[in-house]
């Protein structure tokens, strides 16, 4: 175990400038009563490092876990027996943490020879007479890190150790009073439901205005937490129910920021810098290139877009450019000097959203839209414009421990809101809101069927009518969930399927860009982004909708059309024609396999003794998703992710005298030849010869 002194911790600018101002003290007439001592706060820390070997449990060659927690320690513990206790109190649960370390030994998906890590460390919080600990621990094992947050509360005064939190309260506490009054976020994943399922007691910290209660998250197929949620509830909205010590919170109203601290937060978050006479973008900038309600939810990709770079890939690069280029759907060129390619370290996104945020990457909620090659520890992003995030404050209030700030209203109307919350002495980012997204939100809500003048999509099928429409978006309003923007870069968050509705006058002949609404979907299931034109709040809107999205997933799917009779008689040619077109397309990069979709009667020429079958395949990759990298020109895909349209003319298969010929091709000319495929021969060998036989090339 090891003791050191605590050092400062590294506060925001805007930790003294948020700060309300103090009133001057009154003159004294007596000398003021002797001030209770408070606890010096050092740190005590427990490590070890576990081997495979000292576990019972079947455990990879090599395999390495070491533990590290920082426990508080007071300093000037001295005489006092309580804060004696304390002390011992903190080191035992070190102790502890560090015995059940072995168990971390049995991790599933551990590597032959790995080294692993579990971390913890503390935040002091103090409420009048009682202390809080806030402790969060990083369990770095296998897959991405599970970081999560617990809380201890101590009566600084008697050592009373609060294992939960009912004893704060006069009386006996039902759970839905505070429920009640957790703030949940309008596009929060998390609902009510979640909040009741995973309530507890036990897990809280105190702040010195805040109840802060802790939720659990699970990741997918997770058996452990692998994330926490941190909820704060005001104690100034619990004074009636608390403890008298704990009724004298703060609650004062909200301050607004003067003049002076609006200049001093704009430049706290300026977008760029002057560096050797270049101008670059600031981390922080990152923080203002997408909207959130949790911080954990930024989009990753927009953050790094303009995000100061650890250096260029150029000569001398080659590995790790060779590297970069074998990840899957890796869009840029392969030379490291032809194409900029820009290397951001972990060690800098870290330290940008701790200083910033109070977070790391491993709290993210994802991180997957950017290549990273995990042996450099790095993002890599491709960026020849200059376009950081901003924030230009206009405006702003602090209330307590939260800070709201806001920009000037746009010519929409609308403006963005910066929500800051203070951790100990620093002031961390909690949300970027654009109030342009409750409107939209606000306008779907009450969406009616008079509202819709025209809805349209890209498949064949019925679009929806303007009262099915207008519904489904009324419920779907219901559920708006933090969402990175979806993509248009040949990756697995593009869009795959479109609708657009028109929010004007019915029975227009054309309707303007200006008042559409713009819903797209892509592979992530339930999830439906809605945009709109100009008219109309300029937000972007995630929904989560299982018909919604359904919806816009099945509307380029169509029934099979194949008489089953006639393909029979000439399967052998078909299954030729298109496994020579899967040969061709293959080579392209993806497709294994095709479909039939269509094989009906088109045409009959009876001078000429011949029929020809318009004939329809589908393609797809393995696995499905592939095809998503392959679409260009009229391609696109169905729900199953089979993909349609790579032929581009009109394809039919020919009988003569009744027996397979071949396979006519002919281009789309948009007249009413493009019904009659036949109609432009005259002579059995002047079809003959336009036909396409095994053999021949496409």
């Amino acid at each position: 175990m090891k003791k050191r002194l605590l050092s400062g911790l590294a506060a925001l600018t805007l930790a003294a400038l948020l700060a309300a101002c103090a009133p001057e003290a009154p003159s004294e007439t007596t000398p003021p009563p002797e001030a209770e001592p408070s606890p010096v706060w050092g740190e005590q820390v427990f490590e070890r490092d576990y081997a495979g070997e000292e576990s019972t449990a079947n455990v990879p060659e090599g395999v390495v876990v070491s533990l590290r927690f920082v426990m508080p320690y007071i300093e000037n513990a001295g005489e006092n027996p309580v804060w004696q206790q304390l002390n011992e109190s903190f080191a035992g649960q070190g102790n502890e943490w560090l015995q059940k370390g072995r168990e971390y030994l049995g991790a599933p998906g551990l590597e032959p020879g790995g080294d692993y890590s579990v971390e913890s460390v503390y935040t002091i919080q103090r409420c009048d007479r009682y202390l809080s600990i806030r402790y969060q621990r990083t369990e770095a094992l296998a897959g991405e890190p599970a970081v999560t947050t617990s809380g201890a509360t101590f009566d600084l005064t008697t050592g009373q150790v609060f294992y939960s939190l009912e004893p704060l309260f006069q009386d006996v506490l039902e759970e839905g009073i505070l429920l009640d009054a957790v703030d949940i976020p309008a596009h929060s994943p998390y609902d009510r439901a979640y909040y009741e399922g995973y309530f507890s007691f036990r897990d809280f910290y105190l702040t010195g205005e805040h109840l802060v209660l802790l939720f659990p998250v699970y990741a997918d197929g997770a058996t452990s937490p692998t994330a926490t949620l941190e909820r704060p509830i005001p104690l100034s909205q619990l004074q009636e129910l608390l403890i008298p010590p704990l009724q004298d919170a703060p609650s004062e109203g909200p301050r607004a920021l003067s003049q002076e601290e609006i200049d001093q937060v704009n430049e706290a978050f300026a977008s760029w810098t002057e560096e050797n006479g270049v101008t670059i973008a600031t981390p922080v900038s990152g923080f203002f290139t997408s909207y959130y309600d949790d911080v954990t939810r930024l989009d990753f990709a927009a953050f790094l877009q303009y995000f100061p770079d650890d250096g260029t890939l150029s000569a001398g690069d080659e590995a790790e450019a060779a590297a970069l280029a074998a990840l899957p759907g890796y869009p840029w060129g392969i030379s490291p000097g032809s194409v900029p390619i820009h290397r951001i370290t972990r060690a800098s996104v870290d330290a940008a959203l701790e200083r910033y945020a109070g977070i790391t990457s491993a709290n993210l909620a994802d991180t997957s839209g950017v290549p990273c090659l995990e042996d450099y520890d790095a993002w890599y992003t491709f960026t020849s414009d200059f376009c950081p995030g901003t924030f230009q404050c206009a405006g702003g209030q602090v209330e307590g421990d939260t800070a709201l700030l806001w920009t000037a209203d746009r010519e929409d109307g609308y403006r963005t809101e910066l929500t800051l919350q203070k951790d100990g002495e620093n002031w961390h980012i909690r949300a970027h809101r654009n109030t342009a997204d409750q409107a939209l939100l606000e306008r779907l809500a009450n969406l009616t069927a008079e509202d819709i003048g025209y809805v349209s999509w890209y498949g064949s099928n019925e679009p929806p009518t303007a009262e099915e429409l207008a519904e489904l978006l009324r419920q779907a309003a219901e559920h708006p969930v933090d969402h990175d923007s979806l993509t248009l870069n040949g990756s697995a968050t593009d869009v795959v399927w479109t609708l657009d509705c028109y929010l004007a006058p019915k029975d227009q002949e054309t309707y303007s860009g200006d008042d559409a609404l713009y819903l797209q979907a892509g592979l992530e299931e339930n999830v439906v982004e809605v945009f709109g034109g100009a008219n109309l709040p300029g937000g972007r809107l995630h929904l989560e909708s299982e018909a919604l999205y359904q919806l816009l997933r099945t509307s380029l799917d169509t029934p099979d059309d194949i008489d089953q009779e006639a393909y029979a008689a000439c399967k052998a040619l078909t299954d030729a024609y298109y496994d020579a077109r899967l040969a061709q397309v293959s080579a392209d990069g993806g497709f294994v396999g095709w479909e039939l979709t269509g094989f009906r009667e088109a045409d009959e020429e009876a001078a000429l003794d011949a029929r020809a079958y318009a004939i329809s395949a589908a393609f797809y990759t393995d696995p499905p998703e592939g095809a998503l990298r392959l679409l260009a020109g009229g391609m696109y895909v169905d729900s199953s992710l089979r993909a349609h349209g790579l032929d581009w003319q009109r394809v039919y298969l020919v009988t003569i005298g009744g027996e397979p010929a071949g396979v006519l091709r002919q281009d789309w000319t948009g007249t009413t030849a493009d019904n009659d495929p036949l109609g432009g021969f005259t002579s059995v060998e002047d079809l003959r010869a336009a036909l396409w036989t095994p053999g021949m090339e496409l």
